[in-house]
């Protein structure tokens, strides 16, 4: 379905300091022709996964349950296509791997998107909201209904992200506008997701966005210990 030729290879420079321990599936020296398959690749995978997902919705036209179902899209992980520099796959702590689609379909009620920040484990607490079941007590996510009837209905809700690469470990937290992320080797990443949606330049250390950095930091240690209970 693809020509190779038509796939746009991605910003090719590299972000800011970005840790040794992020660049597991760093390949720089990729040619042009193999750059252009993986996208193709990925393309292809793209599509074929819409396609089951079309079946799947048609199915529950056919038997009659649509009107009855609440549908949730959603997945694990995103994917890097090349970007800082030479960065494939999944396994780190920027926005390309961490961010994922969330599509959450509820009957009779009208369409809209939200930019608000959520977490997947926000989707229990949501459904059971949605379904009119008892609000669950032990879980560390939070209903995001509210979303459904106003898409900017303001949350301030943060993502929490861990990731494990052997003994070598990296947490990050996001907000609405930055990502604050440190890795076990000591290094630190800040990026104002606002004016620098790519995360290619690194803040953290710089005098203008020290209160920030503060902040995050602190958020990110209170959440860290949470997650441990």
């Amino acid at each position: 379905m693809y020509d190779p030729l038509e796939m746009n290879l991605n910003d090719q420079r590299a972000a800011d300091a970005v840790s040794k321990i992020a660049r597991n599936k760093f390949y720089p020296d990729l040619t042009e022709s193999q750059k252009r398959a993986i996208i193709l690749h990925y393309s292809a995978v793209t599509t074929f996964m819409d396609a089951q997902l079309g079946l799947v919705l048609d199915a529950l036209g056919r038997l009659d349950l649509t009107k009855d179902t609440i549908v949730v899209f959603w997945s694990d992980h995103g994917w890097h296509l090349g970007d800082h520099g030479g960065m494939w796959a999944k396994g780190t702590l920027m926005e390309e791997a961490i961010r994922i689609p969330l599509v959450i379909a509820v009957p009779d009620k009208t369409i809209g998107v939200s930019q608000q920040v959520v977490e997947t484990i926000d989707l229990y607490p949501t459904l059971t909201e949605l379904c009119g079941l008892p609000p669950p007590l032990e879980v560390q996510g939070r209903s995001v209904a509210a979303l459904i009837d106003n898409p900017d209905f303001p949350l301030n809700h943060t993502a929490y992200a861990v990731k494990h690469r052997r003994s070598l470990v990296g947490h990050s937290i996001r907000d609405e506008r930055y990502m604050y992320v440190e890795y076990a080797d000591g290094a630190i990443q800040l990026y104002d997701l606002l004016n620098d949606p790519h995360e290619l330049e690194n803040l953290a250390g710089d005098p203008a966005h020290i209160k920030a950095e503060s902040q995050m930091q602190r958020h990110l240690h209170r959440t860290m210990k949470l997650a441990q209970k």
